[in-house]
């Protein structure tokens, strides 16, 4: 055989092969804490769901204590309570919640990650999907 055609990868390949691997490896680490307190997002509207039957029963302030509760148990801290936008109209109730996330990757470059959910009393079952047309009636 020939050994010329059996030289395997080249320094400078490999170098730039666990370059990118340790860039992705970066990215992921950096921004998997925000995707995780988006799932406790999802989770706490659903939570609230579970645990009342007729939501439009509920007042501001035992939402509010169901989502501080639920957020300081789980220790979310990309999420303010302030970014959930409750609105209670006569027999409704819509839970909207629209956050980005910001996340410094090596200098001065970051990644913005986006986030909407949305709790509706009339749908409960389509529980943190994001319905923005049928909110604003």
């Amino acid at each position: 055989m020939n050994r010329k055609k059996q030289q395997g990868i080249s320094t400078i390949a490999l170098t730039s092969l666990i370059a990118l691997v340790g860039f992705v490896g970066l990215c992921v680490f950096r921004m998997a804490p925000a995707y995780y307190d988006n799932l406790f997002v999802d989770r706490a509207l659903k939570s609230l769901v579970e645990a009342n039957q007729d939501l439009t029963a509920l007042d501001r302030g035992d939402v509010d204590e169901h989502l501080w509760k639920f957020m300081s148990m789980n220790s979310v801290k990309t999420v303010p309570l302030e970014d959930f936008d409750i609105k209670i109209t006569g027999e409704r109730l819509v839970i909207t919640v629209e956050y980005e996330v910001r996340v410094p990757i090596v200098a001065n470059v970051e990644v913005v990650m986006t986030f909407e959910k949305q709790l509706d009393s009339d749908n409960p079952d389509l529980c943190c999907e994001y319905i923005a047309e049928d909110a604003e009636e």
